[in-house]
């Protein structure tokens, strides 16, 4: 399928919409970002872009590990925490 979003590490879909995790750093802090897509046909459309904070509003330390798409559902792990788990999940 033709896509123009390159380089994420993770991916969650709901019916035709599609959100990809994409982490850079920016300044050199690390940053997260969840490019949102609309599948329209045989192409995924970006359609926008959200930065992920974490729940208590603090950017993340490092890269997110653990990362796992399940459905409408992304979990990542942070800061080496092998038991916490973040989930993003689609509004559909």
């Amino acid at each position: 399928m033709s896509n123009t979003i390159r380089s994420c590490s993770g991916l969650a879909v709901s019916g035709a919409d599609v959100a990809f995790l994409d982490q850079h750093r920016d300044d050199g802090r690390y940053r997260w970002d969840i490019r949102r897509a609309r599948r329209d046909g045989d192409v995924v459309v970006e359609t926008e872009r959200e930065h992920l904070l974490l729940p208590d509003g603090r950017q993340p330390s490092g890269w997110a590990r653990g990362k796992v798409g399940r459905d409408e559902m992304l979990w990542l792990q942070v800061d080496g925490d092998r038991r916490r788990w973040y989930r993003y999940e689609i509004d559909a």
